[in-house]
């Protein structure tokens, strides 16, 4: 489509947005199951269409612009609705493993049947759960088997300013530092975009994401937002069928911060798992030689101070059958890494000479360890691509089940992490792993939009700005307390949790009885306080044990937590990882400290600057 065009189309959209304003009667509209939230859908004189959201009858989300600009047909306008069915959806599912494998799954859902002049058939889907609303588009373009995709014209318009958390937007990359805006300040992000208006905490974000770009937000106006997607190279944004679902738009809402970390939308809008047996995806503990390989002691490459040799692999190998680990991770185990930052040639199937990949497997399975394989492409996606089967078929011969795979640098021939290229690449790895029965641990990945329920493999993400940038070159300072490091654990969720530390460093360490102790393999979860960018209490249930991890920003901080989330009438035995009165200056020093406690006792958890504190709760019968 040429500009000119595309801008008309804008263009039109602005104005039939206000013309919106005056054709709000009789309005198409669901409304959430505890009757808090409304939203309507409305047409305009000229076929444009719009949404509105409400929250306690207050407007949080004003008329907001609704379609998609293909270079072959209007999407934009000229849409009349043809039909409006309504339904409702009360129902629990179960999952192998998240935060809570029990979910229920209630909303009301209005579908929207529409047609214009050129024939288009669009269905809008719109459900409204009691933490959010969500809508995507159904696209039907008769003649025609493909579409072109210049633009998406979805709008988020506040009625009103508050405060925002965020990342900048950027198609290549999530590490990047949070900012606390106000809305109004924002210029483009990330999402989640985490905000709160006028005492509702909400978040925008995207659900179900495949076969199209990720959607960014941009700022158009004050107040108002809009959809921005990652481009191709020619600058095109997607190219679809010409029958076509995008991803959900979503927007969960709560009364605290905390209510959009226990909501469960983003996963309630993806489908059941397309893995009939899912017995082989277990969650697990692991450790590897990742920190050494950042601090500079060990190399990716083979030499003198290389990380994945055979003697190592073995010594980690017993680290953990000896503390109730289950899995081991070695980086630059394969031939390839003397490429990097030249050809970013890998060889996936082949080790380096002192590595013994036969036997470490073999020692692995006798001491009924894990082993994990590491993949780095260097963005170089059509070779990986190109090896995928052959390197997942081997794997399984060796009895791996975990792969983590890595996308640092750009990709090639300009291609962006997050545009439509991307998005199917993530994809096609994790459904050729399904079939071999690995799960993946995706770095550089594609963020989390719950396919983790269609495809319960997709085990864990390494996106976020994470601990190797506090690595420097054996003058690395980790920015908390020891004692938050290890409530980390459980605060930041992922069924694949690492002990990241060299294993030397936890020999004989009396703090590391909490990681021997944790569970990966939680049942039950709850954020149970927090408020953005200030501190977050959290629990975590697995069989009958507890544990609960807390952390603080720069502020020392002490928070009063009831302990009604125990079973009624049992006795456990608490045990207390905790900063020391001196952490703040000496942040490695920590106390340890067991009391006996019911849920009918309170938890008094004192926490010095970036400081925190981690729980064990065991019943004491156990």
């Amino acid at each position: 489509m040429n500009q000119t065009l595309k801008f008309s189309f804008r263009n039109l959209f602005l104005s039939c947005v206000c013309l919106l304003l005056f054709a709000c009667g009789g309005n198409p509209e669901i409304i959430s199951p505890d009757g808090r939230t409304r939203l309507s859908f409305v047409t305009g004189a000229d076929g444009c269409m719009a949404y509105t959201v409400e929250r306690d009858g207050k407007p949080l989300i004003l008329p907001s612009a609704l379609g998609l600009v293909v270079q072959e047909r209007n999407l934009a306008g000229g849409f009349s609705v043809r039909e409006i069915v309504k339904r409702s959806v009360d129902e629990t599912w179960t999952q192998p493993w998240g935060e809570n494998k029990i979910l229920r799954d209630c909303h009301n859902e209005m579908t929207a049947v529409l047609k214009n002049d050129d024939g288009v058939l669009l269905t809008l889907r719109f459900r409204a759960f009691d933490d959010g609303v969500a809508f995507r588009y159904e696209w039907e373009v008769p003649d025609l088997d493909s579409l072109t995709v210049t633009d998406e014209l979805t709008e988020f318009r506040f009625a009103e300013d508050g405060v925002s958390w965020s990342i900048p937007g950027n198609f290549n990359t999530y590490e990047l530092l949070y900012r606390e805006l106000p809305v109004s300040a924002v210029e483009n992000a990330n999402t989640p975009f985490t905000f709160r208006v006028d005492g509702t905490y909400g978040s925008i974000h995207e659900a179900a994401l495949y076969d199209f770009p990720e959607m960014n937000l941009y700022r158009t106006d004050s107040l108002a937002f809009k959809a921005e997607l990652a481009p191709l190279p020619d600058g095109i944004k997607a190219r679809i069928p010409s029958k076509f679902m995008t991803a959900w738009r979503t927007i969960q809402v709560g009364d605290k911060a905390v209510d959009l970390i226990n909501s469960s939308l983003i996963l309630n809008l993806n489908e059941p798992s397309k893995i009939a047996d899912t017995s082989w995806i277990k969650p697990q503990k692991y450790i590897g030689v990742w920190w050494g390989l950042h601090l500079g002691t060990h190399t990716w490459t083979m030499g003198p101070r290389h990380g994945a040799t055979t003697e190592n692999a073995l010594r980690h190998i017993d680290f953990a059958a000896a503390n109730n680990i289950q899995g081991v991770l070695f980086e630059g185990w394969n031939e390839g890494w003397e490429n990097w930052g030249k050809t970013q040639h890998f060889d996936y199937v082949k080790p380096y000479a002192d590595f013994d990949l036969d036997r470490i497997a073999a020692y692995a399975r006798e001491k009924n360890i894990e082993l994990w394989m590491h993949n780095e492409t260097g963005g170089n996606i059509p070779e990986y691509e190109a090896a995928l089967e052959t390197a997942m078929q081997r794997y399984a011969g060796l009895g791996v089940h975990a792969v983590k795979t890595g996308y640092a640098g750009g990709f090639r021939d300009g291609q962006l992490h997050h545009s439509q290229y991307g998005v199917r690449h993530y994809q096609r790895v994790v459904e050729t792993a399904a079939r071999y029965g690995i799960v993946i641990d995706a770095h550089e990945p594609i963020k989390d939009t719950g396919i983790r329920r269609t495809w319960p493999n997709m085990m864990t993400r390494e996106g976020a700005r994470g601990m190797e940038w506090n690595g420097d070159n054996n003058s690395c300072c980790i920015k908390t307390t020891l004692a938050r490091q290890i409530a980390n654990w459980v605060i930041i969720y992922s069924p694949l949790q690492m002990a990241s530390d060299l294993i030397e460093n936890y020999e004989g360490h009396p703090a590391f009885q909490f990681f021997r102790d944790f569970d990966a393999d939680c049942d039950w979860s709850e954020a149970l306080q927090g408020e953005p960018g200030e501190y977050i209490v959290v629990v975590r249930r697995a069989d009958d044990s507890f544990f609960l991890g807390a952390g603080t920003n720069d502020e020392p901080r002490t928070l009063t937590q009831k302990l009604g989330f125990l079973k009624s009438g049992m006795t456990y035995t608490a045990t207390i990882y905790a900063d020391a009165p001196d952490s703040a200056e000496n942040p490695e020093n920590y106390r340890i400290e067991k009391r006996t406690v019911t849920s009918a006792d309170m938890l008094e958890i004192a926490m010095t600057a970036r400081g925190g504190q981690a729980v064990t709760f065991v019943p004491v019968n156990e």
